[in-house]
């Protein structure tokens, strides 16, 4: 009876197959769902439409790849032990197709595909508030469907017990898909993910060749800007603006969606724009090194790389020449590493969220609590209030904070409002008006950037430095709009504005933010005499020329394309860049070969460069770097007490090494957090803390008072400075403490009590 009970328990190809039909028929209804979404955000026309046969094609392909290889784990396990087989294969699908779902929901989200690196970025998106519901809800239907088609599948019992017609029947699937195209909204999500990250791991390329520093090259004159540009009798001020997430055709005057930024539409008219200009990445810190530095990216984006790397940039050539530098963004620079490469760049003025003070008015927080910094509106404003008559030329980069997602600015209302109007445009379609509809807060944040950029013009034009100052205006990648492929999402505007400009015109040549340095020296070298250096390691070539590599990057450091003299390399297919911007999909082998072999040296060489250092040799750099910062035995103490990338946890080990008489090793690790990270504020007064413990109080006041300086609405700052004034009998510059805290509003009992302490000790010695 017993052998009988345990053969009943043993599983068969038809209990599998039941398995492997729920878990495909989930996925179609996971492209189902995708597709009503999509259309209800009117980013597509109709919800069965070519994409959506290719997606069903394409996730039978998947889910009969997946049987075919778990079905030789099912027999082994289930012969091993009755049912263990079984209940393996239900677990292994049902986690798939959680983590379908997981993707499918970004996608419908942020119209783009997650590479596995960023795969919690998905998950903390579904965890949300507002899509916790939404996710819920699927799983429901997800399950419901996996239960029905379980149970319809028993009906076919008679047809899906014999392995070799069932193996056939996966392989037609599977190579079905195989001659099907693929892109981001015709492919399963999960499969893209793991193809992906199998072929990082399996990618043996590594550059190979004799070049100790590959992208060193001779200079070349990129002279063609004298054309578009007056020349006077002084160098002139480059100030350039990078928007946030601005897709080209929003400044396109022929375009109906133009009309959400029509004061920017309007600075197109009279300067020289690019029709076909990209950008290399998605985020701010990936314009700004691109823009000033033609840098290589790296895994994550060349500021986010873990060493120093030597190079030269257009802060650092122009700064050789004498101008003065400067960096302006509302946020916090310190997430995506800039305030580290701008300390690199010994860029002069650097404001971010952290130095506004009290008379600014922080965007509104997100569901967390967080705010992203100071709208645009506020970082125009500060920037005034700070401006100077300059005496030398200056470099300026500004970065917009506004457009970015949770789109918190000021009157948000009131501009939502402006877009429901808008939306009622007649020259829009029916499909147009629900993608406006579904996203109100971000067309709405498009107006209020596009309000306060022509302010700041306005405020600018007031200034003596107007009529000599060239304006560099860009964006970095549509990050908030569905785009037909990652080609159209790195298309953003690029153009020339200002006084300067001697004809509008629209040039076609194809350019990256890559390219913009090597043009602006080129101009300045010519006409103003700027000294730059005989070799260069730019990854562009110029504005203007029409021979040229480079890359689009998504947000993790995926490589979504590549372009090379004129051709797009998308998913392995050729597409040809037309003068007006179309993309025309061609075959030609001999051009693709040649593409794919570019594509091939570029990763290889790019990784090389910044793994090793080998960029720029350490003698040519004007700012080298310098990564011997820490002695052999310092890295080895300073990993006996952290590790990891949790500086804030560092700082908390730091300051327990200070508190129990560990000045040394206490010192040690606050230079290694703010070595990592220039920002640390807390770090940097625990330094200055450690400086007076140890009677350096010279060191320690300088240092403080920088902090006060940088930070004026930090409380600790000022605590530790009037301590160490204190202790060191310095008490009369209390006083000049005194009224910056009164003028950032700033104060508590304890620094009362502090303040107080100090009057008294001068009234004391002045009674003797």
């Amino acid at each position: 009876m017993q052998v009988k009970a345990n053969i009943k328990k043993i599983r068969t190809l038809k209990d599998y197959t039941r398995l492997y039909l729920g878990f495909a028929i989930s996925l179609i209804v996971l492209g189902i769902y995708q597709q009503i979404q999509l259309y209800d955000q009117g980013v597509i026309a109709t919800v069965f439409n070519r994409a959506f046969y290719i997606l069903f094609v394409n996730q039978l392909g998947f889910a009969s790849i997946v049987a075919f290889i778990f079905l030789f784990a099912f027999r082994f396990f289930e012969k091993r032990k009755p049912g263990l087989g079984y209940r393996l294969s239900m677990v292994f699908y049902g986690i798939l197709l959680f983590l379908e779902a997981i993707l499918v929901l970004y996608f419908v989200k942020n119209y783009s595909l997650l590479s596995y690196d960023a795969l919690n970025e998905g998950f903390n998106l579904t965890l949300t508030l507002s899509n916790i519901f939404h996710f819920l809800v699927l799983m429901v239907i997800l399950v419901g469907s996996y239960v029905l088609s379980y149970k319809f599948a028993s009906r076919l019992n008679t047809i899906l017990g014999h392995l070799y017609p069932y193996i056939f029947f996966l392989l037609v699937f599977i190579i079905g898909s195989l001659f099907v195209e693929k892109n981001y909204i015709n492919e399963n999500k999960t499969q893209y993910l793991f193809a992906n990250k199998i072929k990082e791991v399996l990618d043996l390329n590594t550059y190979k060749g004799e070049k100790e520093f590959p992208l060193l090259r001779p200079s070349l004159q990129n002279r063609g800007l004298s054309q578009f540009i007056k020349q006077n009798n002084k160098p002139p001020n480059i100030f350039i603006i990078i928007l946030d997430g601005i897709p080209k055709s929003l400044t396109d005057a022929t375009d109906p969606m133009a009309v959400f930024m029509p004061n920017l539409v309007e600075m197109t008219k009279v300067s020289v724009q690019w029709q076909n200009f990209y950008s290399n990445g998605t985020e701010i810190n990936d314009a700004v090194t691109n823009i000033t530095g033609s840098l290589p990216y790296g895994n994550n984006g060349f500021s986010m790389l873990p060493q120093t790397i030597n190079r030269n940039t257009l802060y650092g050539f122009l700064k050789k020449n004498g101008y003065r530098s400067y960096f302006h963004y509302g946020g916090n620079l310190g997430i995506s590493g800039l305030d580290t490469y701008l300390k690199q760049e010994r860029v002069d003025v650097v404001l971010d969220k952290s130095k506004f003070g009290p008379n600014y008015k922080l965007q509104l927080a997100d569901r967390a609590g967080v705010s992203l910094g100071y709208p645009d509106g506020e970082l125009y404003r500060k920037w005034a209030s700070s401006y100077q008559i300059p005496n030398t030329p200056k470099i300026e980069l500004l970065v917009n904070l506004s457009s970015q997602k949770p789109f918190n600015f000021p009157d948000k209302e009131k501009f939502i409002a402006q877009v429901e109007k808008i939306s009622l445009n007649p020259n829009f379609s029916r499909q147009v008006q629900k993608q406006i509809q579904k996203n109100k807060a971000y067309f709405a944040s498009l107006l209020y950037v596009d309000k306060q950029l022509q302010k700041f013009i306005n405020l600018h034009k007031e200034t003596n430095e107007h009529q000599n100052t060239l304006f560099v205006v860009t964006s970095t990648a549509n990050k908030y709009l569905p785009s037909e492929n990652a080609i159209e999402r790195h298309h953003v505007p690029f153009f020339l504005y200002g006084p300067l400009i001697k004809n509008p015109q629209v040039i076609t040549t194809v350019a990256s933010h890559q390219d913009v340095a090597p043009s602006l020296l080129g101009y300045l070298e010519e006409n103003y005499k700027i000294k730059t250096a005989p070799q260069v390691t730019w990854l562009g070539s110029g504005l203007l020329k029409d021979k040229k590599d480079f890359a689009l990057h998504n947000k993790k450091g995926y490589l979504e394309d590549f372009y090379s003299n004129g051709y797009f390399l998308l998913d392995d297919q050729l597409v040809k860049v037309e003068s007006k911007g179309e993309l025309q999909p061609i075959e030609n082998t001999t051009e693709a070969q040649r593409v794919k072999s570019r594509l091939k040296a570029y990763k290889a060489v790019s990784k090389y460069v910044t793994t090793h250092d080998k960029l720029l040799p350490k003698e040519l750099a004007i700012f080298p770097a310098d990564n011997k910062v820490f002695s052999d035995a310092d890295l080895v103490y300073i990993n006996s007490v952290f590790s990891g990338l949790d500086y804030d946890k560092g700082y908390q080990t730091a300051k327990g090494l200070a508190h129990s008489g560990n000045l040394e090793g206490a010192l040690l690790l606050a230079n290694y957090i703010l070595h990592k990270v220039p920002g640390h504020v807390d770090a940097k007064i625990l330094k200055g803390r450690i400086f007076s413990w140890s009677k350096r109080y010279y060191d320690s006041i300088e240092l403080l008072e920088q902090v006060v300086e940088l930070y004026p609405q930090y409380e600790d700052g000022y605590a530790a400075l009037l301590d160490v004034y204190y202790w060191s009998g310095n008490n009369h510059r209390a006083a000049f403490l005194a009224d910056k805290l009164k003028e950032n509003r700033v104060g508590s009992d304890d620094l009362d009590f502090k303040l107080k302490r100090c009057n008294q000790q001068i009234k004391a010695l002045s009674s003797l």
